[in-house]
């Protein structure tokens, strides 16, 4: 079925409207135009409402141009978090490395302002970083071994051996903030559905060993509580190292 694409200028006027349902539309239609929207939407962009700015970094998210790069250094100023952590999450795959900088010092805002490190906000720009190069990403043998990329879902590990996991990583040191499960579903549009995420509040005050170990013994609690459902299901993974605290 042929879609009826509207012209690109007028999509980039609608784009702007304080009606949420008709911004949103026009994101998706100027999917279309592929890169040719880049410019009309960086130029609009610093001008948009707050709803049509988180349009328009989807956009750009998908376009993924490094022509980018200058505009969405600056939104990782912007007052609003979601534009905040889309900026960044755009900045990571397009992998300027000129970005590096404005990035670690957005993380350093967001921890100065109090944001945990186990939030989105945060979790972003250390991803964006590791992307970049800018950061590592401490990876023990067995988690690496463990690990299997999945559509939609990159690097991810069976529920089945998230003890093992657990385990290797405060053996190296490293610190796991949290874990979500996911399962695979054909209803309606096939793709991974996230199920659960077994919480826990991470506690990143004191020696480093004393953090690690606390860790683990809460995602080993968390594991022990997952329901019997989860069997065969996928878990993605968050952690960090002492240098991220």
């Amino acid at each position: 079925m042929t879609v009826d694409v509207p012209p690109l200028e007028q999509l980039v006027v609608e784009l702007a409207s304080d009606d949420r349902n008709t911004a949103e539309e026009a994101q998706f239609m100027l999917e279309h135009y592929g890169s040719e929207a880049l410019d009309p939407v960086l130029e609009v962009l610093p001008m948009l409402n707050v709803f049509s700015r988180r349009c328009a970094l989807d956009l750009l998210h998908d376009i993924g141009d490094v022509r980018a790069v200058p505009v969405l250094v600056g939104l990782l100023e912007s007052e609003d978090e979601v534009v905040r952590e889309r900026a960044g999450e755009n900045l990571g795959p397009i992998g300027d490395p000129s970005a590096a900088r404005a990035l670690a010092a957005a993380l350093r805002r967001a921890k100065a302002a109090g944001v945990p490190l186990h939030w989105s906000e945060p979790t972003t720009y250390r991803k964006a970083l590791t992307q970049l190069g800018a950061r590592e990403d401490h990876l023990p043998p067995t988690v690496g071994e463990l690990a299997v990329e999945r559509p939609q879902l990159g690097r991810a590990w069976r529920v089945e051996d998230l003890t093992q996991v657990a385990d290797a990583l405060a053996a190296s040191d490293q610190a796991l903030l949290y874990f979500q499960i996911w399962r695979w579903s054909e209803h309606h549009h096939p793709s991974y559905y996230w199920t659960e995420s077994p919480g826990w509040e991470p506690q990143l005050e004191g020696p480093w060993p004393n953090v690690v170990e606390i860790a683990r013994q809460d995602a080993l609690d968390a594991v022990a509580r997952l329901k019997p459902e989860t069997a065969g299901a996928w878990a993605t993974l968050e952690w960090i190292g002492e240098a991220d605290r």
